[in-house]
């Protein structure tokens, strides 16, 4: 049986963390939308080395499954930028929120989708009514 005093407890709960759950949608959606522009764009242009990246990019990302990706950004991306920074910049990697990594392991997972996939529908046919229709001479 459900019970409709603790759905409505834990709602009022869940409740003041909406604000940060619509922003980190927003925000990674907008990434998504940028970097899934990008790899189409390099498909239909056909920029050969952007073109076998953003193939890459699609393969990997519909094959990682969404944690993993978080962690790799969470753990992976402070090592990339200590390697770029130098081992002595560690002041640079403790003032990134955990919010942005958040944003940027949701925005790198939410792209990769075959951006151009070819229709699987068939031609439109025409339906019974318009079949029974003479074709105009």
């Amino acid at each position: 049986m459900l019970n409709f005093d603790q759905m409505e407890k834990m709602t009022l709960q869940i409740l003041p963390y909406l604000p940060a759950t619509l922003e980190l949608f927003l925000l990674s959606l907008l990434l998504a939308i940028v970097l899934g522009l990008g790899a189409a764009l390099s498909r239909i242009y056909r920029i050969p080395v952007l073109q076998r990246v953003s193939q890459a990019y699609i393969l990997l990302g519909r094959a990682v499954p969404t944690l993993i990706i978080l962690y790799v950004v969470f753990y992976g991306l402070p090592m990339i930028l200590l390697m770029i920074r130098g081992q002595a910049d560690l002041t640079l990697i403790a003032e990134i929120p955990p919010f942005a990594y958040a944003v940027v392991g949701l925005g790198l997972h939410s792209t990769p989708e075959p951006t151009l996939r070819k229709s699987s529908t068939p031609p439109s046919t025409p339906s019974p009514k318009d079949r029974s229709k003479p074709p105009r001479s």
